[in-house]
C-alpha cells in the first residue's frame, strides 16, 4: 500500500499542476515530516521494501478496500449530480468533496497530530507529536509556512519572518483561551488513561452486584487494574442445558467473562482485544447449587506495565482449571460496556456469546468482587453459608 501512495503522489502531482489545481511551484513534502527528536517512531510510514510478507498482504488488502470504498462513494456522489443536473440546480450549487480523518494520527502508522493556526494565507503549525512524552507544549517549536504561496508546505519561513510566527502563536492561544482549550495537557496515553478520577463513592476492597440490573460504569464499578483479585458467584443450575453470562464488564477490544457454555463453566480475560482469548474451562455442570468463581494472583508488571500472574478457576472449593494470565492496565472501556451480571450489555466480552447473551436455565443470587488478601477459599466459604441462610 505505501509503495502504491509513493506512486500516486508522484503521480498526481504534475497533474495537478497542469491542471491548474495546485501552483507550478508545489513540491513534493517527505512522507515523515516530523523530525526523529519529536516523531514518535511507531508513527512512521515505512517504505514498501521493508514490510514483511504479512505487513504486503494487509495493507494490500487495505488499499484495496479503499479503493473499493472510494468507487462506491464516488458512484453516490455521481447520483446526487445527476438529480442536481436534471432538476436545474447544479449551476447553483458549490460541491465540495471531502474526507474525514485522512490524516488522523491516531491510526498509526501514518502520521501524528500537530497543533495549527491558519491567518490570511499563513500557518504556523507546532512540531508536537501527542501522548508521546516526547513534547511539551511551552517548549515547542513552531513551523511557519506561506500556504497561499506553498499549498504542499514545502519551505519553513520560521526563521526568516518571526515575526509573523509571533502574531500566529498569540492568535493560537487566543483562540484556545475563548474556546476553553487551556491548559495543555501532556500526559502519554498510558498516564491519561490509569490516573485515578475522582468518583461518587470512595473505593473499597469488596464489592457485592446482583443480577439484571443496569450497567456499573466503570468509574464506580470493582476496580481490578494492577492488582491480584477474585470473583465468586452464588448460582444454581435448575436445567441441564443452563447457559449464558454469569459476569461480564469490559467489551470486545477488552475486558474479562465468567459464562456457562456446553454445561461448563468459562472464564475469558480479553486482553485488548488481542486474539486468541485467555481461557480457562471447568468440566461438565449438573443442576445443583453452586459457588463458582476465579482467582488472578498478580506476580510481576510486563514490559508494558500489564500484570502478569497465575489464574485460578474454582467449582466450589476445587480448582478446575489454571494457567498463567496477563491483565491489561487501563481501563476496559472509555464510555459504556459497563460491569453486568447475568447478561453482556453492548459488545459481548468473548467471541464465544453472542450479546446479551442472558443467563437462562438457573438463578444467579450474587456476584461478589473482591480485591481483598483473604484467601479464595476462606471467600469461598463465607458464599456457602449465605446460601444456607436461604
Amino acid at each position: 500500500m505505501l509503495y502504491y501512495i509513493k506512486l500516486y503522489r508522484e503521480w498526481v502531482l504534475p497533474r495537478m499542476i497542469a491542471k491548474g489545481i495546485i501552483p507550478q511551484n508545489t513540491r513534493l513534502t517527505p512522507f515523515n515530516p516530523l523530525p526523529e527528536s519529536i516523531a514518535n517512531p511507531d508513527d512512521l510510514v515505512r517504505p514498501w521494501n521493508t514490510l514483511n510478507a504479512d505487513e504486503k498482504k494487509l495493507f494490500s488488502k487495505l488499499a484495496e478496500v479503499n479503493a473499493g470504498f472510494s468507487e462506491y462513494t464516488d458512484a453516490q456522489v455521481g447520483h446526487i449530480i445527476d438529480y442536481l443536473e436534471q432538476t436545474g440546480q447544479l449551476e447553483n450549487t458549490i460541491v465540495i468533496y471531502a474526507a474525514d480523518n485522512g490524516a488522523s494520527g491516531e491510526g498509526t502508522p501514518n502520521g501524528s497530530v500537530n497543533e495549527n493556526k491558519f491567518f490570511t494565507g499563513w500557518k504556523a503549525a507546532a512540531l508536537h507529536a501527542p501522548l508521546t512524552a516526547k513534547g511539551h507544549f511551552d517548549k515547542d517549536e513552531w513551523q511557519l509556512y506561506h500556504v497561499e504561496v506553498d499549498c504542499s508546505e514545502s519551505k519553513d519561513l520560521a526563521k526568516e519572518n518571526p515575526e509573523k510566527l509571533k502574531e500566529l502563536i498569540k492568535a493560537w492561544f487566543d483562540e484556545a483561551e475563548k474556546n476553553n482549550v487551556l491548559p495543555l495537557d501532556d500526559r502519554t496515553a498510558l498516564e491519561l488513561i490509569t490516573v485515578e478520577r475522582p468518583t461518587g463513592e470512595p473505593p473499597r476492597d469488596r464489592y457485592l452486584y446482583y443480577p439484571n440490573t443496569s450497567p456499573f460504569p466503570e468509574g464506580v464499578a470493582a476496580d481490578v487494574r494492577n492488582r491480584s483479585y477474585k470473583i465468586l458467584a452464588d448460582v444454581t443450575i435448575t436445567d441441564a442445558n443452563c447457559s449464558g453470562v454469569i459476569f461480564a464488564h469490559g467489551s470486545r477490544f477488552g475486558g474479562h467473562s465468567l459464562f456457562i457454555k456446553d454445561r461448563k463453566l468459562h472464564y475469558v480475560y480479553n486482553f485488548l482485544g488481542i486474539m486468541p482469548e485467555q481461557e480457562f474451562v471447568s468440566g461438565p455442570l449438573k443442576p445443583c447449587k453452586y459457588t463458582f468463581g476465579m482467582e488472578f494472583i498478580r506476580e510481576k508488571a510486563g514490559d508494558h506495565h500489564e500484570s502478569i500472574g497465575t489464574m485460578k478457576l474454582y467449582v466450589n472449593d476445587k480448582v478446575v482449571a489454571q494457567g498463567p494470565m496477563r491483565t491489561q492496565a487501563g481501563k476496559f472501556t472509555l464510555s459504556g460496556d459497563g460491569l453486568c451480571v447475568g447478561y453482556d450489555s453492548g459488545d459481548a466480552v468473548s467471541h464465544q456469546y453472542k450479546s446479551p447473551g442472558t443467563f437462562k436455565g438457573g438463578t444467579i443470587r450474587f456476584v461478589g468482587v473482591t480485591v481483598e488478601k483473604v484467601a479464595y477459599l476462606d471467600l469461598e466459604q463465607e458464599a456457602k453459608a449465605a446460601f444456607a441462610r436461604e
